[in-house]
């Protein structure tokens, strides 16, 4: 019994099973190519919802993943399938027997039975759609196709010559804001996208107020690394170890002082022996010295044949076409001195403008007040106050704005900082003369780092002088105009071509007023000038006469009067004396002055230069000055016809230096000499 319910199970199982499952398979055909149909348009709906999700996922910037690209392939695949087993049912039929026919529909019902399985499992299959994209090695940069000037490719080949360079792990780039450090430090960037030499290459800016998990998090993106789940010095020490299995090229732009690698996560190349670089740009010299700089650049200006071109591509061909329009053009050009931002901005806001009278407009607007070019404000001016607001305190401020009273291009000299300085207070606060003019050299050597003053182009001058960058003095007449947000307020005119007269509404407000190389006449003045500490009337040719009444009286606050090489005046009022607060009084080359007012209430007064006063014949005498002048400290008389009561010098107790100048020999004594 045994034996014949195993040769049962055995034809069921192999022979009676298999024939019902092809008779179920032919009986059924067309309901399991039916329903093979149902299951492919339900998937097809699927992959339509799916790929307008992944068209919106690329639109935000990221990727199909590769489960998706699996799926949508073999749901294709399926779809094909499916078509032509569809296509063969109801187009296939047998003409020469009917076993045949038979046969045929069986194989494409059983194909239909294992596709629509198949397609139901696709159906049901759950996996991510996108992802952010992996990060490229180089990113990069879009470049300015008008910028390729010869000095930008001599630079560029330089770092890059340096970066290949294994002693040069650490590259600083500085110079003055506006100048091309970011273009030229893009084109780096942009240089190793075609010659790939690092496994990655990130280039960051960091501002004057870095955000120290902002630039980590724009580090970390560009490696892949998520650093969201960790805290902050898990953050810190995942970037770390990340950077650290890299050779890596990290270009940090607009770096200031204060900011350090270690604080954001970033490995210090000279620890590392798999040859990563760190590349930063900065406006400051003394950033490049913190930063522990290899090697150092500075970007400098274009030449004037590099700016004429420059501005000549960004402003049209028409700008060379007329002879009147070029010659404004390149009054305006010179103006920029050589600054790449300058240049592009006014060039675009010329480009579409083709009268003379428009850039004979534009030329006198670059002279009068640069801010009225389109662009300028916002794209040059508030670029440049970055660099004005890092500065280390209120004292390099004072002495940056104060250097715009002078003319432009002038070579600004080791006497005027020190009139400054003594102006400031510097003498009683540092203790000596020598003391407060080491004050103002320290002061103007980091307005020099800064690259806010330059060297000045005066080979007579041995003390060395400064001047500034065109762009750099609009910066600062812009800051200390009437219609600035600052509390200091200047009144500058420096041109030999200004005579209109002087309002006195125009001193009220001042903080200094510079009056050089005019014929502006002096006003009388109604109220008083709370404000102002400075008066600079140098080669003043309106001067006549100083009015006798409304003028110092109203300037109880000033410090500084310079009446430098002020040749038309013979006398001071003797409203002078009302300058209770005056420290210095320079009156030298004034050589048609023929007396001096009493100077005895001029207690606070400590420097005091009548030299080269040819016609100044005056005796000082000791009652004078000796319960007045006390403070006095700096004494020139050379070349002057001034002469003392005996004993008069030894009443001067805090006298550090006298200068007379009589037989074209200078003697100069100092105290304690």
């Amino acid at each position: 019994m045994d034996i014949l319910g195993s040769f049962v199970n055995i034809i069921d199982t192999y022979l009676i099973a298999p024939l019902v499952q092809r008779i179920k398979y032919l009986r059924n055909s067309r309901d399991n190519v039916n329903g093979l149909q149902t299951s492919v348009r339900n998937l097809t709906s699927r992959k339509n919802d799916k790929q307008s999700t992944l068209r919106a996922a690329d639109n935000a910037g990221q990727v199909e993943t590769d489960a998706a690209s699996n799926w949508f392939q073999a749901v294709n695949e399926i779809e094909r399938e499916a078509n032509n087993i569809h296509e063969e049912y109801y187009q296939g039929t047998c003409a020469r027997s009917w076993c045949v026919n038979c046969w045929s529909r069986y194989k494409v019902s059983k194909r239909s039975v294992n596709l629509k399985k198949e397609a139901d499992l696709r159906l049901t299959e759950q996996f991510p759609l996108a992802r952010q994209p992996s990060p490229e090695p180089v990113i990069e940069m879009e470049e300015e196709p008008t910028q390729n000037q010869p000095s930008t490719q001599t630079n560029l080949q330089q770092l890059i010559d340096h970066i290949y360079d294994p002693h040069s792990r650490i590259i600083g780039v500085y110079g003055m804001g506006g100048v091309g450090k970011t273009t030229l430090i893009g084109k780096v960037n942009n240089h190793f996208k075609e010659n790939p030499i690092f496994d990655t290459v990130i280039m960051v800016t960091v501002s004057a107020t870095p955000n120290i998990q902002d630039i980590r998090t724009r580090i970390s993106d560009r490696l892949g690394l998520d650093l969201s789940n960790a805290n902050e010095d898990g953050s810190r020490e995942k970037l770390l170890n990340a950077l650290r299995t890299k050779k890596f090229l990290l270009i940090l732009d607009d770096v200031w002082p204060q900011s350090e690698l270690k604080d954001v996560g970033i490995p210090h190349p000279t620890r590392s022996q798999n040859g990563s670089k760190i590349m930063f740009t900065t406006r400051s010299q003394d950033v490049c010295t913190d930063m522990h700089a290899d090697f150092t650049m500075k970007v400098k200006p274009l030449s004037r044949e590099e700016a004429w071109t420059l501005f000549v591509e960004n402003a049209g061909q028409h700008v060379i076409a007329n002879d009147r329009i070029m010659y404004f053009a390149e009054k305006i050009v010179e103006r920029c001195e050589g600054l790449p931002l300058a240049i592009v901005t006014v060039a675009r806001a010329m480009a579409n403008r083709h009268g003379v009278g428009e850039w004979a407009n534009a030329e006198r607007e670059m002279k009068e007040s640069v801010q009225d070019i389109r662009g300028m404000e916002n794209k040059v001016l508030t670029l440049l106050k970055f660099s004005f607001d890092r500065l280390d305190n209120d004292l390099l401020k004072s002495l940056f704005l104060y250097c715009a009273c002078f003319p432009e291009d002038h070579n600004i000299t080791e006497d005027d900082i020190f009139i400054f300085c003594v102006g400031e207070g510097l003498v009683d606060k540092c203790g000596s003369l020598i003391a407060a003019r080491n004050k103002g050299e320290a002061l103007i050597g980091s307005l020099k780092v800064a690259c806010m003053l330059e060297d000045g182009e005066d080979e007579d001058d041995e003390g060395g002088s400064v001047r500034m960058h065109d762009m750099m003095r609009e910066l600062a007449l812009w800051i200390t105009s009437p219609m600035s947000d600052s509390s200091t307020k200047f009144l500058i005119r420096t041109d030999e071509s200004i005579v209109e007269a002087a309002q006195a509404t125009d001193w009220v407000g001042a903080t200094r007023i510079s009056l050089l190389n005019t014929r502006i006449e002096l006003p009388e003045l109604g109220e008083r000038c709370q404000k102002l500490t400075t008066l600079l009337l140098h080669r003043h040719e309106g001067i006549q006469t100083i009015p006798v009444t409304n003028f110092f009286q109203h300037m109880d606050h000033l410090s500084v009067l310079d009446l430098f090489d002020t040749l038309n005046f013979e006398s001071l009022p003797d409203s002078l004396s009302c300058l209770v607060n005056l420290r210095v009084l320079r009156l030298q080359r004034c050589r048609n002055l023929r007396a001096l007012p009493p100077l005895g209430m001029l207690r606070q007064l400590q420097v005091l230069d009548l030299s080269y006063c040819v016609n100044l014949k005056h005796q000082i005498f000791i009652p004078e000055w000796k319960g007045g002048v006390s403070k006095l400290r700096y004494l020139d008389v050379s070349y002057s016809g001034v002469s003392f009561q005996a004993g008069m010098i030894s009443c001067l107790h805090r006298l550090e230096e006298l200068r007379m100048n009589y037989t074209m020999i200078d003697i100069i004594w100092r105290e304690g000499e």
